[in-house]
């Protein structure tokens, strides 16, 4: 897969954890069953973003600079949600491991 491709299909499938993540809580609530696998799944896309975008160039750099930050963004958006919260936490314990 080229740089080009993931920095696209990451950009997609943030924007379809926005939709499905940012939203309050309702009663039988999507979100509240798939938020733990979207949650996963969007951190191993980012953790892998360093190897694919190629930070070693200085466009390389840009882009992987610009994937985190929107991640920053819109982790704001998911807050409220337990399970993202958990598997963030769980996480910053792992990535000294990479």
């Amino acid at each position: 897969m080229t740089p080009a491709t993931y920095w696209h299909l990451t950009s997609i499938y943030l924007a379809m954890c926005d939709s499905i993540l940012s939203p309050a809580h309702t009663p039988n609530d999507v979100a509240a069953n798939v938020s733990a696998s979207m949650t996963r799944l969007l951190f191993e896309i980012y953790i892998r973003s360093v190897h694919v975008v190629k930070p070693d160039k200085e466009e390389g750099v840009a882009k992987a600079a610009k994937l985190w930050k929107m991640l920053d963004r819109f982790s704001i958006r998911f807050a409220h949600r337990l399970t993202f919260v958990e598997q963030w936490a769980e996480g910053e314990g792992k990535c000294g491991v990479l």
